[in-house]
């Protein structure tokens, strides 16, 4: 028997409270107790936005942006990032597939060490980029979090078979900025992966904002960023329910943090994603712990934000404790009143990761 906590998020805040844990299962909820590992029991917590497959380009990322420090925005972006010539798709192109998968499995390890439960990961490339996560997840045997992969057509374009052939292979698209493909190939991609009843996933307003009603109309299940918004924008997806993905760590690199306040106080689900594993490493608690240092969230926003991420697209993970249930959490080791006092305290190097199987340490 093994007894954790000191404060708990549970049930949307947190509280003061422990968890008695016996053989893998959660035997009771204390308000009292004198814990063997003292600290913040959060939920294991899924990534809602990664590009696993350019995890081998870290340094490489790094030398680029240095030369485009004085470039504006868009032209960073679109020289990193942008299909078919930016330079993360030049090296994809160029790279061997062993080191891409070494990069991915690498990407992998370190998000389960950090106790991440999934990961919503855009595979480039169409069918042979999606075989090449499969390589390295098999490579990571149990080592590796959940995957939900989100297939992307080599042709970047609307090839009716080549669609099914990564449709069989994923779990729907997840598509390029909405600038990036012209807006009829947009609409029949959505259409397919809706018939087949995928899921469909956009980068939306990365760079400059798009046409929020055009987006609505391929009916998303996930949009990603939305950096550059209007309130009317952000009611749109309030009201059809359509959660955003947000990056801040990625974005801040980049110098385009987005306002998640906002997006929060317009009543729009937020999802955290770590995005290109070259730009920031899977770390989804390093995410939060950033965008309340970058953006001075306050407890009720960064409470959100917890909640949200530990269901996250399909409310995978378990995000409530109670007694009967399977033990699968992370411990913050430290002494945490609230979700504010682990901004700054350097969560990624002191936590322990609670599963059925066992205890690690991140």
């Amino acid at each position: 028997m093994t007894i954790y906590g000191g404060r708990i998020f549970n049930r949307g805040r947190v509280e003061r409270g422990y968890l008695e844990v016996s053989e893998g299962r959660i035997t009771k909820v204390l308000e009292d107790a004198e814990p063997d590992v003292r600290g913040l029991i959060i939920p294991r917590l899924v990534n809602s936005h990664t590009h696993l497959g350019d995890a081998a380009f870290s340094a490489r990322f790094a030398e680029e942006l240095d030369r485009l420090s004085g470039a504006p925005l868009p032209d960073r972006i679109a020289a990193l990032f942008a299909p078919p010539d930016g330079m993360k798709h030049r090296l994809l192109e160029s790279t061997e597939d062993a080191d891409i998968i070494d990069g991915m499995a690498g990407a992998l390890r370190t998000a389960y060490r950090n106790g991440q439960y999934s990961m919503v990961d855009f595979r480039e490339g169409g069918v042979a980029g999606i075989d090449l996560l499969r390589s390295a997840a098999d490579t990571c045997g149990k080592e590796r979090p959940e995957i939900l992969m989100m297939g992307r057509p080599a042709s970047g374009g609307y090839d009716r078979l080549e669609i099914d052939e990564v449709l069989d292979r994923s779990n729907g698209l997840g598509l390029s900025g909405m600038a990036d493909m012209e807006y009829s190939t947009a609409k029949s991609l959505a259409t397919h992966v809706h018939a087949r009843g995928k899921l469909l996933a956009i980068h939306v307003s990365e760079v400059e904002r798009d046409d929020i009603e055009k987006v609505m109309a391929l009916r998303p299940d996930l949009v990603i960023h939305m950096r550059h918004n209007a309130p009317s924008d952000l009611h749109a997806l309030n009201s059809a329910e359509v959660p955003i993905a947000v990056c801040p760590t990625s974005s801040g690199r980049l110098g385009d943090v987005p306002d998640i306040g906002s997006m929060l106080d317009a009543g729009c689900t937020v999802l955290l994603g770590s995005d290109n594993a070259m730009v920031s490493a899977p770390d989804i608690v390093q995410e939060l712990a950033f965008a309340g240092a970058e953006l001075d969230l306050g407890e009720s926003h960064l409470e959100r934000l917890l909640g949200a991420s530990g269901k996250g697209l399909n409310r995978m993970a378990i995000i409530d404790f109670d007694p009967g249930q399977r033990a699968d959490f992370t411990v913050l080791e430290g002494d945490f009143e609230d979700l504010r006092h682990m901004v700054g305290s350097g969560p990624a190097e002191a936590r322990v990761v609670v599963t059925p199987d066992g205890e690690r340490r991140g």
